[in-house]
C-alpha cells in the first residue's frame, strides 16, 4: 500500500521546506507559490509509468506536479492543488483504470476524510456524543498538586466534586480527570496514589453527572480501576505507548481512547525537541498507534487523536500544528485539541497562566474553525460560547 499525505499550504515558507529537496528552479517555486492556501498530496516511491501521468493529468487540471527523490523505475511525487481537483484526480484514475495496489481507492478515502466532517458518533456507554454536529468542550479536572495551572486547586475530593458539578452546569460535553501532572518537568506518580487521587471522586459523581466521564492517564491500571470504578473512556497522553498493557485494558472494556502524540516524556519532553519533518512526524506516530489499537482489538469507532500541542514541541511548533490541523483529518478520526492556558500562549503574549484566558479563546477558536470535534479546556463556561459562535459561522 502506497503512503499519501495531505499537506495545508498555511503559509509561503511551508512551501519552500516541503519543496526543499524537490530542486525546482526559482521560476518553478514561483509557480508553485500561486498555490498558497491549497493542498500538497506527497506521495511514496510510485512506478515512473504512474508517477508521470499523475503530473500529466494534475497539471491539465490546473494544479502542478514534480517528480523527486527518483530511484530506477520509481519516483516520488508532489502534487498541489484544491480539493475538487483531487476529486476529479481521481474521476480519471477510475475512468483510465490508471494506479496499482489500490492507489486510487487510498486517494479516495483520505480525500474523503480531509474534506467531509464524517458522522462521528461517539458510544461512552452512559451517553452517544454526535461529534459531527458541533464543537464538543471537554472540562479539565486536574486533582493534582502541582499541574501548571490549577495545580492544587482541586486537590481535595470535596473540591473537586463541587468544580465537576459546576463545569457539567457551564455546559462541559464530557469531564476529563487526572490524577498526574504531565506538565514539562514533571515525574511520575505513584500507581497507587493516582488510583487514590481520582478513583473517589469518580464513585461520588457517577451517579449525579449526565456527561461522560474521561479518565487522563497513561497507566493500565489507573485506567482498569477508574473504568470500573463509572469512568466512560480513556485519555493517554503517551499514545498507548507509555504501558504495554494499556490497549487491552481498553480493549477488555470496550471504551473510546484518545490517543495523544508526545514526544518523550513529561520529565524530558521539552529539553530540546527537534523535527525534520514536524506534521509527517506527528502523523506517522499517530497512524502507528491507531494500527497498536486496531491490532489489539480496539474498534476504529472507539478511536480520537490529539496532536499533542505543547507535548514535546518548540515554541512556534504549536503554531504550526494549530495553522495545519486540517492534515490530521486525513487520518479519519475525530480530533481532539488541548490548547488551554499553555505556555506558548503565555510567551506569545508575555503572560502568567492566571491571564491566558484570551489568548486560549482564539487558539479555541482556530481549533473548531480547523474541524477538531473537542477542546480540552480549564474555562468552561468561557469556552462554550466561543465554540458556539464558532459553529454558527461554519
Amino acid at each position: 500500500m502506497h503512503l499519501l499525505r495531505f499537506i495545508e499550504l498555511d503559509e509561503p515558507h511551508t512551501l519552500d521546506q516541503i519543496l526543499s529537496d524537490a530542486a525546482l528552479t526559482k521560476t518553478e517555486t514561483e509557480s508553485w507559490r500561486q498555490s498558497f492556501s491549497q493542498f500538497i498530496l506527497k506521495t511514496d516511491f510510485l512506478k515512473n509509468g504512474l508517477a508521470t501521468y499523475l503530473i500529466k493529468e494534475v497539471i491539465a487540471l490546473g494544479g502542478n506536479g514534480t517528480l523527486f527523490h527518483q530511484n530506477g523505475h520509481q519516483s516520488k511525487v508532489l502534487l498541489v492543488g484544491n480539493l475538487n481537483m483531487y476529486h476529479r484526480l481521481i474521476d480519471r484514475l477510475m475512468d483510465q483504470k490508471v494506479g496499482e495496489n489500490g492507489f486510487a481507492d487510498l486517494l479516495q478515502k483520505q480525500l474523503i476524510n480531509l474534506s467531509k466532517c464524517l458522522p462521528y458518533e461517539l458510544d461512552c456507554g452512559c451517553r452517544k456524543l454526535e461529534l459531527s454536529k458541533r464543537t464538543h468542550v471537554m472540562g479539565i479536572l486536574n486533582a493534582t498538586p502541582d499541574s501548571f495551572y490549577d495545580g492544587g486547586r482541586y486537590y481535595t475530593h470535596d473540591r473537586a466534586v463541587h468544580r465537576i458539578f459546576e463545569m457539567e452546569t457551564e455546559g462541559a460535553d464530557l469531564i476529563d480527570i487526572g490524577g498526574e501532572s504531565t506538565r514539562p518537568g514533571s515525574e511520575a506518580v505513584d500507581i497507587d496514589e493516582e488510583i487514590n487521587r481520582v478513583v473517589p471522586i469518580i464513585e461520588r459523581i457517577k451517579n449525579k453527572i449526565t456527561i461522560p466521564i474521561s479518565i487522563d492517564t497513561r497507566k493500565s491500571e489507573v485506567a482498569e480501576a477508574a473504568i470500573v470504578s463509572g469512568a466512560h473512556l480513556v485519555n493517554d497522553v503517551s499514545g498507548l505507548r507509555y504501558d504495554a498493557k494499556m490497549a487491552s485494558v481498553i480493549e477488555k472494556y470496550r471504551v473510546p481512547v484518545v490517543i495523544m502524540h508526545m514526544k518523550g516524556l513529561p520529565i524530558d519532553m521539552q529539553a530540546d525537541p527537534q523535527y525534520a519533518d514536524l506534521t509527517g512526524e506527528i502523523y506517522q506516530y499517530l497512524e502507528e498507534n491507531i494500527q497498536i489499537a486496531l491490532r489489539n482489538g480496539i474498534s476504529k469507532e472507539k478511536i480520537m487523536i490529539d496532536p499533542g500541542i505543547g507535548f514535546g514541541k518548540m515554541w512556534d511548533d504549536n503554531f504550526v500544528l494549530l495553522r495545519r490541523l486540517r492534515e490530521f483529518k486525513s487520518l479519519g478520526y475525530p480530533m481532539l485539541i488541548g490548547v488551554s492556558r499553555k505556555s506558548f500562549i503565555g510567551r506569545l503574549l508575555n503572560l502568567n497562566e492566571e491571564e491566558r484566558l484570551m489568548g486560549t479563546a482564539a487558539a479555541v477558536a482556530v481549533s473548531s474553525l480547523k474541524g477538531v470535534e473537542i477542546v480540552r479546556v480549564h474555562d468552561v463556561k468561557e469556552m462554550v460560547q466561543v465554540v458556539r459562535i464558532v459553529d454558527q459561522l461554519r
